[in-house]
């Protein structure tokens, strides 16, 4: 076994602890549980998601590193219009 140590903010700690509790789990086999979880989904085992505004500037972004990949998506004058909205 590897032991692992993290820094949590002490009420996130005690308001997980307590969900774990009604549950039946103690904090060590909750975490146990995520992180085969993370290894069986080659990922997180649920969704992100950003809000709205988060959203536009990763399109935007994701815009512009096109363009800079000569992808010609727009116009040098339109790109700069967009990114000034």
């Amino acid at each position: 076994m590897a032991k692992i140590k993290v820094e949590v903010d002490g009420k996130v700690k005690r308001r997980a602890r307590h969900i774990f509790n009604n549950l039946g789990l103690d904090m060590e086999s909750a975490i146990n549980m995520f992180l085969v979880q993370v290894v069986n989904n080659k990922g997180l085992p649920f969704e992100m998601s950003q809000n709205t505004s988060n959203r536009r500037k990763v399109k935007l972004l994701n815009r512009i590193k096109n363009i800079l990949e000569d992808k010609n998506e727009c116009t040098c004058d339109e790109c700069e219009c967009k990114i000034k909205r």
